[in-house]
């Protein structure tokens, strides 16, 4: 025998009705297949894709890639927006979902460098600086010869502030200090160098940075050392655009004329 319970049970338990649904896009509208349960519906193919790089190798990979399985050989819909720490992608704008999002991962060297511009070191950490720097630097060996020559050590002071010199050495300066037991000693160091390091991680171009190291003494008549770069900023910013460039060259080639890049740095 039916019981009303059953019925209810019945009633309750079955399976959400399949329908047809409009759906407004950002620049068109579309028939969409969705489930309604209890006046609620869920679309389906409704979930949100998102791809994290950090390369624009691997940022433009991935948009090629998806455009292809999506039969969308001229990118249409697509837009790019690039910034300086990298840029994202809506793969579908008219529906506002598909994303790809890029946040450049700077390389090992270039992070180095740049964390040590501008900040006062010790001989020991000036030593361990361009030891670290080594695969980016032009002519490391004369350079870290001239500063290992340096002792240092102990109780060691300068005896005067370092002089500028133009020798062998081209612009640079002369040292004098003394060591323990009054001992003194000269030295000739340069006051510049040139470091070639790629920008972003992965990337086989490398900047040419021109360095320039300043001698000071601190208030114990110890040597301090600090590098700057004029143009670190300038070549930076050069890395940023040459990168966008290389892949607006590729849209190119591909002819993917529909993708809409925005430059925002």
């Amino acid at each position: 025998m039916i019981t009303v319970e059953t019925i209810k049970h019945i009633q309750d338990s079955k399976r959400p009705e399949k329908i047809e649904i409009t759906r407004y896009n950002n620049y068109s509208e579309s028939k969409q297949d969705a489930y309604i349960d209890n006046g609620a519906y869920s679309i389906f193919g409704n979930n949100d894709i998102r791809h994290e790089v950090s390369n624009i190798r691997s940022f433009e990979a991935v948009i090629f890639a998806e455009c292809e399985r999506l039969d969308n050989d001229y990118g249409n819909n697509v837009n790019i927006n690039f910034t300086s720490k990298g840029g994202h992608c809506l793969l579908d704008a008219d529906q506002g979902k598909h994303k790809v999002i890029f946040e450049r991962t700077k390389s090992q060297q270039w992070l180095l460098l740049e964390g040590n511009l501008n900040e006062f070191l010790n001989h020991q950490q000036l030593l361990y600086l361009l030891q670290s720097l080594k695969p980016s630097l032009v002519n490391y060996k004369p350079l870290i010869s001239h500063y290992q020559k340096l002792r240092m050590v102990g109780k060691s002071e300068s005896i005067s502030n370092p002089c500028f010199s133009n020798g062998e050495l081209g612009e640079g300066y002369t040292i004098k200090y003394k060591l323990e037991g009054n001992k003194q000693e000269e030295a000739e160091l340069p006051m510049f160098f040139e470091a070639e390091i790629p920008y972003s991680k992965g990337s086989e171009v490398k900047y040419k940075l021109d360095i320039e190291i300043l001698i000071s003494l601190d208030m114990n008549n110890k040597l301090i050392f600090k590098l700057i770069c004029p143009d670190f900023e300038q070549v930076e910013e050069k890395a940023i655009f040459d990168e966008v460039a290389i892949f607006k060259e590729h849209c190119d080639k591909a002819e993917m004329s529909g993708l809409l890049i925005i430059e925002n740095f």
